[in-house]
């Protein structure tokens, strides 16, 4: 048998023209697969102007310039999902961030939602609204100082308050910062917490995903993710 030179053998040529056709089109497929989520999820939406509103979707990065206010808002996704199972009473949310400025007011002492951040008031569970500050004292929330600046704040009510799909639990209202930065914005491992029933379920105790952003304010130069190589 002869073959003309340089060219594939035909049974060579289909294989070729299989392999390729599998690579394309399991690879496509295996690239769109969204895999389900098996936990209910804190997400940090750091562009709540995004979309059709907070956490829909929910945005990793923003990009704001100097001298204008931003926010982000506080997420529950998959709320049906262990350990929320469509239901919680008590939440207790810390949140950290670097660089970006941050003030307690004296005059909010009581609850310490007006400082900077501004956390929205009205509280998910129940009646009751957030508490950025529980024993009143003067310089509770935010705490700025040592780094990174954090403030904690938690909304209780009696009973169970039923929840399902994505669901906005807060917005912080940030001041306009005047220098450039780029700042993680991160949950409180191991003291961010939401209690369904009797159960407790923190950030980084395996059982609540928690999904951290990050802002960008002016010219700052973004993080880069030397796993993902991706700018943060």
């Amino acid at each position: 048998m002869t073959t003309q030179r340089g060219l594939l053998p035909a049974c060579a040529f289909a294989a070729v023209i299989i392999g390729i056709a599998f690579t394309v089109v399991f690879g496509t497929v295996a690239r769109h697969n969204v895999q389900a989520a098996t936990a209910a999820t804190l997400a940090i939406d750091a562009d709540p102007t995004n979309g059709t509103g907070a956490c829909n979707p929910v945005d990793a990065r923003r990009t704001v310039a100097t001298s204008v206010a931003f926010s982000v808002a506080l997420c529950l996704q998959d709320s049906q999902l262990a350990p929320v199972n469509g239901g919680f009473n008590t939440t207790s949310i810390d949140v950290s961030y670097t660089g970006i400025s941050a003030a307690d007011v004296a005059s909010d002492l009581s609850t310490d939602l007006n400082s900077n951040p501004n956390w929205n008031d009205t509280g998910l569970t129940g009646p009751t609204t957030w508490d950025c500050n529980l024993a009143n004292s003067t310089g509770a929330a935010p705490s700025a100082s040592p780094s990174p600046a954090t403030i904690v704040c938690s909304t209780v009510s009696a009973n169970d308050q039923p929840v399902t799909g994505t669901v906005l639990l807060a917005t912080l209202n940030f001041d306009p910062q005047a220098s450039p930065v780029t700042s993680p914005i991160s949950w409180g491992p191991g003291s961010t917490s939401l209690l369904s029933g009797a159960v407790e379920a923190f950030c980084g105790d395996g059982t609540l995903v928690c999904v951290n952003a990050s802002v960008t304010v002016g010219n700052a130069p973004r993080f880069i993710d030397l796993q993902t190589h991706s700018a943060n």
